[in-house]
This record gives structure tokens, sequence and C-alpha cells, in this order.
């Protein structure tokens, strides 16, 4: 297929692409492992050469496989930025996703499929799952201390029953305004789904009882039109919803860390409940947030006021932390992992 074009220049190209993938994953990984972030700087430089070397790779390339990776790559990158505006991520977590995803070549791109565009998040958030497994386990059987207070199994059902109805609405009513779509693509609109279910874990406003009936509506509507019906992925799409659910539940007892003051550094977030013993404190510059999400992660300022804070009448030697999962090493090993396997294949 590829005989009329300079194969071995292709290749080549791609190999660098591969390259600049890697050195760049690498170099983000350690700075978000050792200092809780992911530089823009070489971000910014890893474009430019991708840039130019895309250019020059898509130069030999038919107008259909470019087209086709320009919209794939548009709608993943999209999700990522949704996932940093849930707070699913941070904000140098999603630019290194559409940088990776930038360096993939448009050849290995499916035509005719979205799968490409969710498949990724797959080879990332799998093994993300299976170390938060791992460590869930590991503290399950240590006995580890739980920060969160046991839940009643009436309060239990009847969050999950909500999540349930809003999931089940936002299911059906994609699959009414997208039935091909959807339907020839069941892994994307998981994906979509577990996503979704996320937010109204994070979103206060997905549990009112205006959302609840808004989206009981939606369903009457399309159940009256027959637009409701049973199939395959519906029924994975409910067992992705209690699983989901249930695994949130369990892990997040285990999403804290009790570290000496004297070790808070920057870009730590802080317990809601250490924020708020900072109330009745006349240290100047202490955090307020006490949202727990990525965006109230500390300042350097902050971490001088935390620091003064422990040696005044009202401070203590210790404090708690969320436990941050580096995301850096996921996205980058999920991108090689799944260039590996588009060569391979």
């Amino acid at each position: 297929m590829y005989c009329s074009y300079p194969y071995k220049i292709m290749k080549s190209l791609e190999f660098l692409l591969f390259i600049l993938s890697f050195t760049v994953s690498v170099y983000c990984t350690w700075t978000d492992v050792n200092k809780n972030i992911v530089p823009n700087k070489i971000l910014f430089y890893g474009f430019i050469l991708s840039i130019l070397t895309q250019i020059v790779y898509c130069y030999f390339m038919p107008f259909e496989y470019i087209s086709h990776w320009i919209i794939v790559m548009v709608i993943a990158d999209f999700i990522a930025i949704l996932m940093y505006f849930f707070d699913m991520w941070a904000a140098g977590d999603s630019k290194l996703f559409c940088y990776l995803y930038f360096c993939v070549p448009c050849r290995l791109i499916d035509l005719g499929s979205m799968r490409s565009a969710v498949v990724p998040y797959i080879f990332i958030f799998l093994p993300a799952l299976i170390w938060i497994l791992t460590d869930s386990i590991y503290h399950t059987v240590k006995h580890s201390k739980s920060y969160v207070s046991p839940v009643k199994l009436t309060d239990f059902i009847k969050n999950w029953i909500l999540i349930f109805i809003n999931t089940t609405a936002f299911y059906f009513l994609m699959l009414f305004l997208f039935t091909d779509f959807i339907e020839h693509n069941g892994l994307f609109c998981s994906t979509l789904t577990m996503i979704y279910v996320y937010i109204c874990n994070r979103l206060k406003f997905t549990s009112s009882v205006s959302f609840v009936i808004f989206n009981i509506i939606i369903l009457s509507l399309l159940f009256s039109i027959g637009g409701v019906y049973i199939n395959i992925n519906f029924l994975n799409n409910i067992l992705i919803v209690m699983l989901v659910f249930l695994f949130q539940r369990w892990a997040g007892q285990y999403n804290y860390r009790d570290i000496k003051t004297s070790e808070v550094k920057k870009g730590m977030i802080l317990s809601s409940g250490t924020i708020l013993s900072f109330r009745n404190s006349r240290v100047k510059g202490l955090p307020e947030d006490f949202s727990e999400k990525i965006s109230s992660r500390l300042t350097q300022n902050q971490v001088e006021a935390v620091h003064r804070w422990e040696n005044s009448s009202k401070g203590k030697s210790e404090v708690t932390i969320v436990r941050k999962i580096p995301f850096a090493i996921f996205i980058s090993s999920g991108f090689i992992l799944w260039l590996i396997v588009l060569r391979c294949y």
C-alpha cells in the first residue's frame, strides 16, 4: 500500500517521533515523581521538534489518514482537557497527554473508527487501576488507618441509585442522538460512561433532586418514543457503574497520609481537616482552599507559612496530605506501550 511513498524516510520519521515522545516522557515522569510537576518548558521544546517532524511526515501521507488522525486526536485531547476540568488529573498531565498523542504517526491510527481516541486511556488507566487496587489491598491487609467515616448502608444504596439513574439517562440519550456511532464504538461509549460516573461522584449538583428529576424526565421521554431498550452495551455500562462506584468508595479511604509538618513541600495537597485547623491561627499566608482538588496544591509561599504555623502556639508536628498519584508515569508508560502495540500489529 505504501510502495509509492519513500517508505524508509517515513519509518525514520516514525522512529524519531518515538524517540522524542520517549525522551519527553522519561523527563516528565522524573519531575512529576520528584517535584510534583510536569514542566512546560520541556513540553514546549518537544512540541516544536515534533511539529517539524510531523510536517515532513504528513507530506508523504494520504489526506484521508491525516484528516482522520486530526479528528481522533482532537476527540482524545478534548477528553484529556475534560479530565483536567473535572479535577481527575492535573493540567500538566493533560498537556503531556496532548503532546504524546501528537507524536503518534497517523499511519498507525485505524481508519473509519473512533477507537483510537479512547484506547490510550485504557493503556493509561489499567496500570493505574492495578496500582491503586494493589495499594488498597495492601493497606486493607495491613489494617492501615482509614481516613473516611463509615457510610450507612441506606446512604450507600441511595447514592448508588442516584448515580445509576443519572448514568442510565446519559447512556440512552447518547444512544438516541448518536445511534450508529455508539453501536459501532462501544468502547468509546464505555469510556465516556466511566468518566461520567466519576464526574457524578465528584460534583455535588449531580445528586440534587432537581438534577435527578431532570434525568427521570429524559428517561421517560425516551421510553415513550422507543428510545430505551436493553442491549449488551447497556448491561456492560451498568456493570461499569457498579464497579467504579464500589471501587471509589473502597479505595478512597486510603487516599491520605500523615507526614511531619516540616516535610510539607510545594505541590502537595493538604486534607480538608488540616486546612480547617488553620482557621484560628494568626499566621499569615496559610492555605484556605479545603476542596482537596488539584487546583489546591500548595505554593512555595504557602509551604513557608505552614512551616511557620508548626512553631506557633496552635501548630502541630504532623499534618494530613492527600496522596497524589504521579499520573505522568502512567501516561508515559501507557502511550509507549500503545505505540509498541500499534507498530507490531
